[in-house]
């Protein structure tokens, strides 16, 4: 399911991330934090419209009073993830560096394997493990190791 929602209906990949390397490689930038998701039984947001305000104030108030569950929460369905969100606090845009902690990319069902040979330039193959995930009726029935191409 997750997969459907957030990689582009399985086209996507999901990338794995080391916490601690990623930390202490991004340690010159002070514009991210990670955050646990909680998992409740009600999700919904209350918002407030306020017809006195404009547009732009009133998403900022939203967003302002509203932030953890906006951004931060989900249905308790989801709880087995154990999923953390990286936040980063910018208006323009930055590049972290994830060279040496990125551990894992998952490709959905859908991913386009003539992609392989262009990631795999960017990889150091002993740190980064490649995995295809595979559903039976909607569940994850097993997820398998990868070999990327030799590169000849």
């Amino acid at each position: 399911m997750m997969w459907a929602q957030y990689a582009d209906n399985h086209h996507g990949i999901c990338l794995e991330i080391d916490e601690d390397l990623f930390i202490y490689e991004n340690r010159h930038l002070n514009i991210f934090k990670f955050e646990n998701i909680q998992y409740n039984l009600e999700t919904k947001a209350r918002l407030h419209w306020n017809v006195n305000v404009c547009r732009e104030e009133n998403m900022e108030s939203i967003i302002d009073s509203n932030f953890r569950s906006l951004f931060l929460t989900k249905s308790h369905y989801w709880e087995k993830e154990y999923e953390k969100r990286l936040l980063v606090f910018v208006h323009d845009l930055c590049k972290l560096r994830i060279a040496k902690s990125l551990t894992g990319i998952y490709y959905g069902l859908s991913h386009d394997n003539s992609l392989d040979v262009a990631l795999e330039q960017f990889l150091d193959k002993s740190k980064t493990a490649i995995f295809k995930v595979y559903y039976n009726r909607s569940k994850l029935d097993k997820v398998e190791k990868l070999e990327l191409y030799n590169g000849s």
